[in-house]
């Protein structure tokens, strides 16, 4: 079992914070894959590119492993605005 939590406007689009998924889900894009394929909500929410990907807390690249236990999370990537309003988040933050 996968535990995937929704951060943002990615919860608001999907419905829920939080699914616990079963199945075979070798990387995080493959899971970003299959839970965007639920439904037109899912898949603008889960729209390749536009996501940062954390696994057990730690930000990752799409093509990060995922064993069974895991905690990924999906959440909106923020670039920095012209205003300096929205840090980036960096791949060394934590969730």
């Amino acid at each position: 079992m996968i535990t995937v939590l929704f951060f943002a406007q990615v919860r608001e689009l999907v419905g829920t914070d939080r699914l616990d998924v079963s199945g075979h889900y070798p990387t995080v894009e493959t899971l970003r894959q299959a839970l965007a394929a639920k439904g037109e909500r899912w898949a603008l929410a889960l729209e390749d590119g536009k996501l940062l990907a954390a696994v057990n807390q730690s930000f990752v690249a799409t093509d990060h492993p995922l064993s069974d236990g895991d905690e990924v999370a999906f959440s909106l990537l923020l670039q920095e605005a012209s205003d300096g309003k929205y840090p980036y988040c960096g791949s060394n933050r934590k969730f």
